[in-house]
C-alpha cells in the first residue's frame, strides 16, 4: 500500500492464515467492501532507509495519524484478548497488523499513515505520560471502590484493594461456569467486579477518545490539591465506567498502569517496521517520529 507504513514479512501469517483472517473479518462485509477486504494484498517490506533528519510540524503529525486514531478502542482490546493467548511474538504481532488492519486504515485515509496511536497502547511503557498518571494499584483501587459507591468492607471492595491475597481474591466459579482466577492480576480483577455493574455492550470511543480521557489524567491538579484530584480522578472514571465495558475497563487500567500482560516485548513490536524498527527507537527516543517517518519514507 503506497503510503502505508512497512510491515517486516516476518510479522505476518502465512498466506493460508492471511486467506483465513480476511474470511474472518469480512464477515460483516459485503458487496465491494467484501471484495477489497479479500483482495487487499499486504503492505511491501521497508527497502530503503528512513530519512531520519525528516521534522513533523503538530499538524503534520495530527494529520498522518488521523486514520489509526479513528480505530475503535473496542476493536483494539479483542486483538489484546487475542494476543495474549498467543504463544509466539510472531502470532501476537500478526494478530494486531494483520489484513483487517490494513483494510480498515485504508478507508479511513489513502495517503500515509502513522500507526503512532496504536503503538502508544501497545506499548504504554513509552509513552511519556507514564510517569504523570501518579496511580499504581492501591490509588487506582481506591478511585474505582468510590466510583463505584461500594462499601469498603464489601466483598467487591476486598478483592479490588487486595488483589494479590488469595483470601480475598481467590478462584471462584465464573458465569460460563469456569473457574475463574484474577489473582495477583488488578486489571482483570477489576473486569470481574464490573461485570454485573456496568455496560456490556462494546463501547463506540476511537483510540483518539480514549486518549484524550487518558490526558485529563495527566492534567489533573497537582498534589498540592490533593482532595481536588482524588474528585476530579473520580469523575473521571464514573464518567469512563458509563462509556466502557468491563473488558475495554481492563485494558484501560492496564495501560495507565504501563503493562498490557500480552507478552509483548517493545523490540519484537517495533519489527513490523522491519529488523531495523527496535534500532531506530533507541536512536531517536521518540515513538511518533519513528512512526511518521515510516508512514512518509
Amino acid at each position: 500500500m503506497a503510503g502505508m507504513w512497512a510491515l517486516d514479512t516476518m510479522a505476518l501469517p502465512s498466506v493460508k492464515d492471511n486467506m483465513e483472517d480476511a474470511s474472518r473479518s469480512s464477515e460483516n462485509l459485503t458487496g465491494v467492501d467484501q471484495h477489497a477486504a479479500e483482495s487487499y494484498p499486504t503492505a511491501p517490506k521497508a527497502t530503503d532507509p528512513v530519512d531520519t533528519r525528516q521534522d513533523f510540524t503538530e499538524e503534520a503529525l495530527v494529520k498522518l495519524e488521523a486514520a489509526a486514531n479513528s480505530l475503535p478502542f473496542a476493536h483494539f482490546c479483542d486483538k489484546c484478548e487475542k494476543a495474549a493467548q498467543a504463544k509466539s511474538a510472531q502470532k501476537k504481532r500478526s494478530i494486531f497488523f494483520d489484513k483487517e488492519l490494513i483494510y480498515r486504515l485504508q478507508r479511513a485515509s489513502p495517503g500515509p499513515v502513522s500507526i503512532f496511536p496504536i503503538l502508544r497502547f501497545l506499548l504504554p511503557e513509552t509513552d511519556p505520560r507514564q510517569g504523570q498518571f501518579k496511580l499504581r494499584h492501591r490509588t487506582m483501587g481506591d478511585v474505582i471502590v468510590k466510583t463505584l459507591g461500594l462499601a469498603t468492607k464489601s466483598k467487591a471492595a476486598l478483592r479490588i484493594m487486595n488483589f494479590s491475597m488469595p483470601e480475598h481474591n481467590g478462584p471462584r466459579m465464573g458465569p460460563n461456569g469456569r473457574i475463574l482466577n484474577t489473582l495477583g492480576d488488578f486489571g482483570s480483577t477489576i473486569e470481574d467486579v464490573l461485570v454485573s455493574r456496568i455496560r456490556q455492550t462494546p463501547s463506540d470511543l476511537s483510540l483518539l477518545e480514549v486518549n484524550e480521557w487518558l490526558d485529563k489524567l495527566v492534567s489533573a491538579p497537582p498534589r498540592s490539591h490533593a482532595k481536588r484530584k482524588e474528585r476530579e480522578r473520580e469523575e473521571i472514571f464514573t464518567q469512563l465506567s458509563t462509556l466502557l465495558n468491563p473488558r475495554e475497563m481492563k485494558w484501560l487500567i492496564r495501560i495507565i498502569l504501563g503493562d498490557l500482560k500480552c507478552g509483548f516485548k517493545k523490540d519484537s513490536v517495533l519489527k513490523v517496521f522491519g529488523q531495523d524498527g527496535p534500532g531506530r527507537l533507541q536512536r531517536s527516543y521518540d515513538l511518533r517520529k519513528v512512526c511518521a517517518e515510516y508512514a512518509v519514507k
